[in-house]
């Protein structure tokens, strides 16, 4: 069952890199621990369950990394936005720098 739990990592990991969201990746996490398993027990139903719990723990753990980085990333663009300042003349509409030219 080694080489079942490799192939459906494979197959997880496949369907991750074609996506571009995290959709497979605890699946695959989970198929490892899995396969890592085998090394213990030859009983199918242990090995389900270990896969089955194993990507249940990866995906709460990943949920809470990509939340984590989604929220530094979003207060990293709130603070270069607030370097910016909007220009609404009757010319032009946009962005503009706060800094000033030198003369």
């Amino acid at each position: 069952m080694v080489f079942g739990w490799f192939a459906f990592f494979i197959i997880f990991l496949i369907i991750e890199l074609l996506s571009n969201r995290v959709v497979t990746l605890w699946f695959a996490i989970g198929s490892m621990v899995a396969m890592v398993s085998t090394v213990y027990t030859s009983s199918i139903l242990y090995q389900f369950a270990v896969f089955f719990v194993s990507s249940i723990i990866a995906k709460l753990i990943i949920e809470k990394s990509v939340k984590t980085l989604q929220s530094k990333i979003d207060k990293a663009k709130r603070k270069t936005s607030r370097k910016r300042k909007t220009t609404n003349n009757s010319k032009k509409k946009g962005t503009s720098s706060t800094k000033r030219k030198k003369k």
